[in-house]
């Protein structure tokens, strides 16, 4: 409940979207009170909590932002044990997550997660289970291309943005094809469900043509090493 009132503190309503950039600017800083017991003031040059997210994903602000949700960015590389360990008081990773893929990314959101791939590995490596992180990422990449105020330029874009969370690792490729073929629950799927998966069809049928070609190899291989096998036991008993 403490974990799930911060992160409704520090992410934007519907209207708060709405309003587009310019207006993130002009809002408080969720963070403010942190900052401030921590010395009184921001470091100089440092840039509020709102005016990274305005900035979008980089580096840079994927690094702050997760020292801030980790309380304590004193101690390098403390980060990933920190959220797991203060748990359920703080962020989740898959809360942060989702905070990341709802209000960071923008229409260059593949480009985006390639940029932070040390960040967003960080936060996946604290996951203290991948598999269920992999789904939820899932369902923030389906709402981020189909229902976000860049939803309208990203939902071509779902094989690029699915191709780099894999290709950082934060996706395998079985879960991708498991998800495919799940359907959101449905037989066929409508609405959000089917636009995504219709949309990640390209990826999909290369990552089903991959696991096709391997399974071809190997079987190969088994024959080979069968034929190989029979022909040794017909030379011992010609000995």
């Amino acid at each position: 409940a403490a974990a799930a009132r911060e992160l409704d503190r520090c992410t934007l309503t519907e209207e708060e979207m709405a309003g587009g950039e310019k207006s993130w600017e002009a809002l408080p800083d969720p963070y403010r009170a942190a900052w401030d017991g921590q010395g009184g003031s921001r470091p100089e040059g440092e840039q509020s909590a709102q005016s990274s997210i305005g900035a979008g994903a980089t580096p840079q602000s994927l690094a702050r932002l997760i020292k801030m949700a980790s309380h304590d960015g004193l101690r390098e590389g403390n980060v990933s044990k920190k959220i797991v360990e203060e748990a359920p008081g703080g962020l989740q990773v898959d809360s942060l997550l989702g905070f990341i893929f709802g209000s960071m990314l923008g229409d260059d959101a593949d480009t985006q997660i390639l940029d932070c791939e040390a960040e967003l590995r960080q936060l996946y490596a604290a996951s203290s289970d991948t598999g269920e992180t992999q789904r939820a990422i899932l369902s923030y990449v389906q709402k981020l291309v189909t229902d976000s105020t860049h939803a309208a330029g990203l939902l071509g874009r779902t094989p690029p943005i699915l191709k780099a969370l894999c290709d950082i690792g934060l996706l395998t490729k079985d879960a991708v094809l498991e998800w495919h073929a799940d359907g959101g629950g449905q037989s066929e799927p409508t609405g959000a469900a089917g636009k995504v998966r219709e949309a990640a069809e390209p990826f999909v049928d290369r990552l089903r043509a991959s696991q096709q070609r391997a399974a071809a190899a190997e079987s190969c291989v088994d024959e080979l090493e069968r034929a190989l096998e029979d022909a040794m036991r017909a030379a011992e008993l010609e000995r």
